[in-house]
Order: C-alpha cells, then sequence, then structure tokens
C-alpha cells in the first residue's frame, strides 16, 4: 500500500508541473533563453591569420561571449561552426554585455582578435532567443 501511495503523490506532482507548463509557467528548459549570431570577416580583413605559422586558423578560433550584466561570474561562451554560426543555448534569463576573447593561444603564439558586436548589450527573457552577430575587424599573431 506504501508503495501505491507514493505513486498517486508522484503522479500528483508530475501533472501539477505539466500543467503549470503548459499555462506559460516556467519550468524545466523552456524558462531559459538563447543568444545566437554570426561571426564574418570584417572588410578590411581577408582572412585570419596562421598562427603559429603555417597553422591555417579562421572565424572557428573567435568565442563570443555573454555576461550576465548581475553576475559577473556568469559568463557563456559560443562555438563557432564551419558555417560562422555559434550558439549559447539555455541561458539565464536577464541582461547581457556581449564580448568575445580577445586571445587565442597556441603553444608559444597568441592570435590577438579585434571584433565589433551588432548590440553590445541585450536584453533576452525566458524562451527567446537573441541575435548578436561579429564582424572581426583584425587579427594578428604574436609570437614568443
Amino acid at each position: 500500500m506504501k508503495h501505491s501511495k507514493r505513486y498517486a503523490a508522484g503522479a500528483a506532482a508530475l501533472m501539477l508541473v505539466s500543467a503549470a507548463a503548459a499555462c506559460g509557467g516556467s519550468t524545466g528548459p523552456a524558462a531559459r533563453a538563447t543568444i545566437r549570431g554570426a561571426v564574418t570577416l570584417g572588410s578590411q580583413l581577408d582572412s585570419v591569420p596562421a598562427c603559429p605559422a603555417g597553422s591555417a586558423r579562421s572565424a572557428q578560433d573567435f568565442v563570443p561571449t555573454a555576461t550576465l550584466s548581475t553576475n559577473s561570474n556568469a559568463v557563456h561562451s559560443g562555438t563557432v561552426g564551419a558555417d560562422g554560426t555559434y550558439s549559447m543555448a539555455s541561458v539565464q534569463p536577464g541582461v547581457y554585455l556581449m564580448g568575445y576573447d580577445r586571445f587565442a593561444v597556441f603553444g608559444n603564439d597568441t592570435l590577438q582578435f579585434n571584433a565589433t558586436p551588432s548590440i553590445g548589450q541585450l536584453s533576452v527573457g525566458s524562451g527567446e532567443t537573441a541575435t548578436v552577430d561579429y564582424t572581426i575587424d583584425g587579427a594578428t599573431c604574436h609570437q614568443h
């Protein structure tokens, strides 16, 4: 008998959660947000330089970031795909400061990026998707 009471209580809790989700309540992954966009080379940049010499690099080495304005430790980063797009899924809804990792280290060499996001700060709500594109204006390999 104890087993059936636990099952009934669990089923009731599951129905409540399902009902809340159906009525627009914020439960589970739907309560999160997504930031995505594209990374392109600026008009003054033909390609990302090899770094170190002989090692081909591309926009895939660029790392876009989003920092929650109320918590500087809440930093999300995106991985740029071969098609030049990135996505940061399951971010907490809120206001984000958009940035990027300025340096990518490869052994003793450092690739330095100079880029511009299309939006410097954005607000994304629960279940929403925001788009921020980046233009890489410059990239330089520093050999150490």
